[in-house]
């Protein structure tokens, strides 16, 4: 079946949840991707500065990854640093 007439096909509802589901998935898809990768100490300075666009960026020209896998790890770092505090 065309993927193009089953989403034609749904209810605004439908296509609300579709989009829901989708959303969760390539976020489980990108976390999965830097799981096993950490931020480098120039990175972590960034951070700390408050310069977290840069960060992001440094991210990712060093893991040559894309901009939700780099935005998680910094997310990630930002919120274990706050429960430390």
């Amino acid at each position: 079946m065309d993927m193009r007439f089953l989403v034609a096909s749904l209810s605004d509802e439908e296509v609300s949840t579709l989009n829901t589901l989708i959303w969760k998935r390539l976020e489980q898809i990108s976390k999965d991707k830097v799981k096993d990768k950490s931020l480098s100490i120039d990175e972590i300075l960034l951070i700390n500065k408050g310069q977290y666009i840069n960060a992001i960026k440094a991210v990712r020209l060093r893991l040559e990854c894309g901009l939700r896998e780099a935005k998680h790890m910094v997310d990630v770092y930002m919120e274990q640093s706050q429960g430390k505090g």
